[in-house]
């Protein structure tokens, strides 16, 4: 949870606690998110969509609450079962046998706010 608040910390400018349309838009660029620029006078139809899947009620703002929902709803889209998920954590122990996987192995393998998340 300290990881998505501390992106939300990072693009709240007026410091709110949440998130409005172009400070959720520009989180989402720096983490990565292939929007494109539409030219000026054509909607933006791909954040649009996003924010369909994010702010419900289109009050203007992303919540903390909502990002985090999101974000663990797109990471974790592409794992179709918990097998595939025990699978990519043994594939980060020494050996890829183990069936757990050691604090040490998680920051050898991650950033360390996700290693962190993660324990």
């Amino acid at each position: 949870k300290q990881w998505y608040q501390r992106r939300v910390r990072d693009f709240d400018k007026d410091r709110s606690g949440r998130l409005d349309h172009n400070e959720f838009k520009a989180c989402l660029r720096a983490l990565g998110f292939d929007l494109p620029v539409p030219q000026e006078d054509e909607p933006d139809t791909v954040f649009e969509a996003i924010l369909d899947s994010v702010d419900f009620d289109r009050d203007g703002f992303v919540r903390l609450e909502e990002y985090m929902q999101f974000m663990i709803s797109r990471t974790t889209e592409n794992v179709a079962s918990t097998d595939e998920l025990t699978e990519a954590f043994r594939s980060l122990t020494e050996d890829g046998n183990k069936p757990y996987i050691t604090a040490s192995e998680l920051y050898a393998a991650m950033p360390p706010d996700q290693a962190k998340y993660c324990i």
